[in-house]
């Protein structure tokens, strides 16, 4: 299994680059912001509690990320993978997958 793993900051161009190579290298695509935009429309939860948001889409994010993992099918997940959530990515794959982080 390849993953490959898109991150930076904001709007640096993630999403174009990781549904670019998902397409030219037939992986599936995985991001955080799509769990995070159905959320805004599904849930009843305030809209300007932001961090709520963010902080059940990036836990969902990392359990679709295990079920990636386990599923051994090559896969681009697109993030900002900074901080915590990084170390969070290293200790969730271990050494259970080869990883290209751009």
């Amino acid at each position: 299994m390849n993953l490959i793993i898109v991150s930076g900051a904001e709007a640096t161009g993630k999403t174009t680059i990781a549904k670019t190579l998902a397409k030219a290298l037939g992986y599936s695509y995985h991001s955080k912001d799509v769990i995070k935009e159905s959320l805004f429309d599904t849930q009843k939860h305030s809209t300007w509690d932001f961090a709520w948001y963010e902080s059940m889409a990036k836990n969902q994010f990392f359990t679709d990320i295990e079920t990636i993992a386990r599923s051994k099918n090559n896969a681009i997940i697109e993030s900002n993978f900074l901080g915590d959530d990084k170390e969070r990515l290293r200790v969730l794959l271990g050494d259970s997958v080869n990883l290209l982080e751009i």
